[in-house]
This record gives structure tokens, C-alpha cells and sequence, in this order.
């Protein structure tokens, strides 16, 4: 009965395990592209960088939207150039 507990609880572990591992896979989409990021105040000021996050990632982070209004989030590749289509901005 004991071997058959810890069967059970090994098994019990392993499927949480599992789960968490297959829900990460699931939010980072391999086709998503990630970009180096520098974030703005609403007076145009520099507030922060972020390196190798995604649109939707930084989206989550800043709170503002693709929409074109003043940039709260500018996007740049890993060569250094301008994504303007992905960056971000106060709603």
C-alpha cells in the first residue's frame, strides 16, 4: 500500500510538472518576435530599456497599445533599427 501511495503521489507530481511546462510553451509562441525596447514618460522623456521581449510582452509591461498616439514604447532590432510598426503607445 505505501509503494502504491508514493506511485501515485511520483505520478501526481510529474503531471503537475508537466502541466506547468506545457502552459509556458504555450504563452511564448516561437514566432513572436522579440525586439530591444526603450520605454517614454508622456513628456517624452526616456524611463527605461528592455531587451528581447515582444510586442504583447511589453504591451503587458507598459500598459499601453499599439495605437498611434504619443510613443511610450519604441522598438528596435538586435541591429539597432527602428521597428516603428511594433512600437507602442499612450492610449
Amino acid at each position: 500500500m505505501k509503494k502504491l501511495r508514493i506511485g501515485l503521489t511520483v505520478l501526481a507530481v510529474a503531471i503537475a510538472a508537466g502541466s506547468v511546462m506545457a502552459s509556458n510553451v504555450a504563452s511564448a509562441h516561437s514566432d513572436d518576435l522579440t525586439y530591444n525596447w526603450i520605454t517614454y514618460d508622456q513628456n517624452g522623456n526616456q524611463t527605461g530599456t528592455y531587451s528581447n521581449k515582444t510586442q504583447a510582452q511589453m504591451e503587458s509591461i507598459t500598459g499601453c497599445q499599439p495605437k498611434v498616439t504619443e510613443t511610450c514604447a519604441a522598438a528596435f532590432d538586435s541591429q539597432g533599427n527602428s521597428v516603428p510598426s511594433e512600437d507602442l503607445h499612450y492610449q
